[in-house]
C-alpha cells in the first residue's frame, strides 16, 4: 500500500469520526429535549406517551451508534500511533 492509499484511508475513517462526533452530539441534544418534555408533559394520555418512548428508543440507537464511531475513532487513533511509530523507526 503507497502512502497516497494510506493517506486516503485515514482521510476516510477522520470522515468517519467526525460523523460519529455529530451524531453523539445530536444524540446528546435530543436527549435533553426528550427529558424536558417528560418532565412538562406527564399529563399526556397513554398515545402520546407511547410516541415519546419510541422516540426515546431512537435516541438511544442514535447513541449506540456514536458510541461504535467513538470506538472506531480509538481504533483509528491506536493505528495511527503505530504507524508513526514504525515511520519513526525506519
Amino acid at each position: 500500500m503507497d502512502e497516497k492509499e494510506k493517506s486516503n484511508m485515514v482521510k476516510c475513517e477522520i470522515e468517519k469520526v467526525i460523523v460519529g462526533l455529530s451524531k453523539v452530539t445530536n444524540a446528546s441534544d435530543n436527549i435533553k429535549g426528550s427529558n424536558e418534555k417528560e418532565f412538562h408533559n406527564r399529563s399526556k394520555d397513554k398515545r402520546e406517551r407511547m410516541e415519546e418512548e419510541e422516540k426515546s428508543a431512537v435516541v438511544k440507537l442514535e447513541v449506540d451508534e456514536a458510541v461504535v464511531a467513538s470506538q472506531r475513532w480509538q481504533r483509528l487513533a491506536v493505528a495511527l500511533r503505530t504507524i508513526a511509530k514504525r515511520n519513526s523507526k525506519a
